[in-house]
Order: C-alpha cells, then sequence, then structure tokens
C-alpha cells in the first residue's frame, strides 16, 4: 500500500506521545501508575511542569498495578466522564525509564507505544518520525513523517500548493474558495467541537455585575462575526458547548444582537455613559479563532456602538495563557477544543468554581456559581446518560442567565490536504491518525 515513503504533514504542535524511541521498555501497569502518581503528586521527584489536564483524574485516590497487564483505579465518588477521561492523551501511558532518564527534558525525548519514531527534532522548525516497524497494529502506511511549524497560514498554503506540503490545518477562510478551485488541493469541512467566547473576569469591575456581562452578550453581533471571519460556515454560538456534543439545550435563547438593550443594561448597572476596558485577545490562530487580530477588532467596532469603550491587549501566547490562569484580565478572547466529547470536558474545567483556582485556572471567568456546581457535580455522578443530559441542561440556562461568557462561535472542522494523500480522515477530536495514510503515485 506505499505509494511513497515520504509525507509532510503541517502541524504547530507535535504530540509527543505518538512517537517511540530507543528507551522503550514493555509497557506494563507499573507505567499507568507511575504517570498517575507523577501528574496528582506535587512532591512527585518527576512532577516537573504544569499538568493542566490534572482534572482529567478527578475523584481517583489510587492507582494499583494489579499485575503486569490489570490497573486498578480507585475513586471517592462515582464518575461518569472517567472512561471518556482516561481515553485522553494526558492520561497515556509514559515510560518511567525515559522520565527517570531525562528528568525536566522528558518532553524533549517522547516514548510511547504509537507507529512512529521520533529521529529530531529542530525546535520551531520541524521534527522527523520514522515509522516503528514493530507497532502492534501493523506497520505504518509511510517510512517517514515530517511535521513542520510554519507560523503562517498563507505560507503554509503556497508550499501545499507547490507540494512541499501534502497536510495544513488552520487554513485561512479566505483561502477556501481558492483551495476548492485547484484540481490538485483538497478542502475538508465538517461540524466542529469547540467554542469561542469572550471570558469576562467577574472578579473584576465591571463584571461582577451580570448586567453589564448581559450588556457585553448584546453588543456582539455573532452573524455578522461568523459570516466575515469564518466564511460563513461556522455557528454563531450561545451555548458553552457545542451543538455536536449531546445534551446541548437549543431551547435556550440566543442573545439578541441589539445596541439599544446593551446601552439600556450599562445604565441599569450604574454606567449610562458606558464603559472603558481592556479587551485582550490572542495572538495565535487556534481552530475556533481563524484571524484573532481581525475578530478583535470587528469586536471592538460592535462593543463600542453600546458605549464599551475597549482597548485591545494581546501577549505572546503562553504569557496570555499565564496571564489568563492568574486572573489578570478583565475580559478575554479565548476558547476550547474538546478533547474527547463528553459535555463535562467543558463544563466542569472550564466554568466550574473548582477550577477558578488563580494560577491554575482554566475557568478564565472565574465564575463560581453555586446551583451551576451543584449540577455538574450531580451529571458527573450518575451513569445514564439521560439523567446527566436533564442536569446539563439546566446548566446552560444557567450559564444563559449569569452570563460569565460572551460565547461566539463554534468553528467548523476544516482541513486542506493534497488530492493524491489517500486514506485520510480529519478526526472530530483534531487527533492526526496517519499510520493508515499514504501518498499515490
Amino acid at each position: 500500500m506505499v505509494g511513497q515513503t515520504e509525507a509532510l504533514v503541517d502541524r504547530r504542535a507535535f504530540i509527543g506521545t505518538i512517537a517511540v524511541s530507543v528507551l522503550a521498555t514493555p509497557l506494563t501497569a507499573e507505567a499507568f501508575k507511575f504517570g498517575y502518581e507523577r501528574t496528582t503528586n506535587a512532591k512527585h521527584p518527576y512532577h516537573h511542569g504544569t499538568f493542566e489536564y490534572a482534572f482529567t483524574y478527578q475523584n481517583v485516590t489510587a492507582v494499583e498495578a494489579v499485575d503486569n497487564l490489570t490497573v486498578r483505579f480507585k475513586l471517592s465518588a462515582p464518575y461518569a466522564p472517567f472512561l471518556a477521561n482516561i481515553a485522553m492523551f494526558s492520561t497515556a501511558a509514559i515510560s518511567p525509564t525515559a522520565v527517570r532518564k531525562w528528568g525536566k527534558d522528558f518532553f524533549k525525548h517522547p516514548v510511547g507505544t504509537g507507529p512512529f519514531k521520533l529521529v529530531e527534532w529542530v525546535q520551531k522548525d520541524h521534527v522527523t518520525l520514522e515509522a516503528n516497524k514493530e507497532y502492534w497494529a501493523g506497520r505504518p502506511c509511510v517510512d517517514r513523517l515530517i511535521v513542520r511549524g510554519i507560523p503562517d497560514n498563507t505560507v503554509r498554503l503556497l508550499e501545499m500548493e507547490k507540494g512541499t506540503v501534502h497536510i495544513m490545518d488552520q487554513v485561512n477562510p479566505p483561502d477556501y474558495a481558492r483551495i476548492r478551485r485547484n484540481k490538485d488541493l483538497v478542502l475538508f469541512t465538517g461540524p466542529g467541537l469547540n467554542v469561542g467566547y469572550i471570558a469576562m473576569n467577574v472578579e473584576r469591575e465591571p463584571f461582577t455585575d451580570a448586567r453589564v456581562r448581559l450588556a457585553v452578550n448584546h453588543a456582539i453581533n455573532r452573524d455578522s462575526i461568523v459570516r466575515a471571519f469564518y466564511a460563513g460556515i461556522g455557528t454563531p454560538a450561545k451555548n458553552p458547548i457545542p451543538p455536536t456534543v449531546w445534551s446541548y439545550n437549543n431551547a435556550v435563547k440566543p442573545y439578541e444582537y441589539s445596541v439599544e438593550r446593551a446601552k439600556q443594561l450599562l445604565a441599569e448597572a450604574g454606567y449610562p455613559n458606558g464603559i472603558s476596558v481592556d479587551l485582550w485577545w490572542p495572538n495565535r490562530a487556534r481552530p475556533y479563532l481563524t484571524q484573532p487580530q481581525k475578530i478583535a477588532e470587528a469586536m471592538q467596532q460592535q462593543l463600542a456602538r453600546s458605549g464599551i469603550r475597549a482597548k485591545l491587549v494581546t501577549f505572546e501566547w503562553g504569557t496570555y495563557l499565564d496571564k489568563l490562569a492568574k486572573g489578570e484580565h478583565p475580559m478575554a478572547i479565548i476558547g476550547w477544543f474538546g478533547d474527547n466529547g463528553d459535555p463535562d470536558n467543558f463544563f466542569y474545567p472550564l466554568l466550574d468554581k473548582d477550577n477558578a483556582v488563580k494560577g491554575k485556572a482554566q475557568n478564565y471567568a472565574f465564575y463560581k456559581g453555586e446551583a451551576f456546581h451543584q449540577l455538574i457535580i450531580k451529571a458527573q455522578q450518575v451513569t445514564d446518560q439521560s439523567a446527566r443530559a436533564k442536569f446539563y441542561t439546566q446548566a446552560q440556562e444557567i450559564i444563559r442567565k449569569d452570563a460569565p461568557w460572551a460565547p461566539f462561535v463554534h468553528a467548523a472542522r476544516v482541513k486542506a490536504y493534497r488530492k493524491d494523500v489517500q486514506n485520510y480522515f480529519p478526526h472530530p477530536l483534531d487527533n492526526i491518525w496517519l499510520h493508515r495514510v499514504w501518498i499515490s503515485k
């Protein structure tokens, strides 16, 4: 099936857990136990860095290696999202041997059980992978992958048009028609599993007042944003979860775009002359944020019509996330891409009070609604999906009323690739599965 021995893929980030190295040792239950303890125990000798996805082990109190091939997880309470969480990349088994050898530099020497082996990593340039001929599911269909980091969307498209890149993500919406016209290229679009939103810090004035937060929601013209910056194939957002996730509450009333209503709410909150506030925006395109600066500028103009005078502020991506986690922002454009398709993966990390701890928060609104919290915990503790869905349906109604966010888009899933790429299908979770992909001659 191998039509060509090398494929070039553009990708901004390299997911190290797909790689294998010469330090590979047998995968046993002890590796899972080691990974859990390393992630959750701050005093573990190899607990290096920030473990943003530690929430995936919620309610897990211990992991036992029963034998080489059996792992037992002990939980303090029933936890319905457990199986979905445990299948995520963040809980993948890691090699204790490699971690002990490389310590803080383990991320430079990734080890896993996947179909490709790491050959070379030149930071900010490329990663070279070669086929793992011992892969348990059969060797990959290509011998070598080169994953290139090309920050500019337009440059990446030029590379793909020349044939020096076979697959690319982060396509500029204005380029959709250009790709469709090219007989050698394919543009894939499908429903997305994401949400783009403005997080309003409810612990900072003036967003301590729900009327101000509602004013922001009424000041944003979601339809025009989607038409202008998502080529009309995204979905204007009214809920924290996308329509592709079960329990989506379509009965929730969308925020009407109304300058008059926004001004009225501001006046009722004690701001008859409007407000001046910083609007933070990320300087990196994301699946839910196709053209960050242009979107921020459009929102700035829309907010101004309602008397919300927004000064645009941005930082380098890593600094941006760090500052958001510390709650330094008044309001900020951000988003989320679903990890496992479970609604809890949106509600709990992004909006629950448990995740509003400054310094490590993912709840960037610092919203701590008690009624919402109780619903989310109840939903976690029942296993019947229809019962869980009822709790999430109510939770969306509460968020609509309390308005810690101004959700604005559920972006479509968009990828582009050359027509000679065979058997490639963009995964709804944005996982890149390439071991059964090949290039035709």
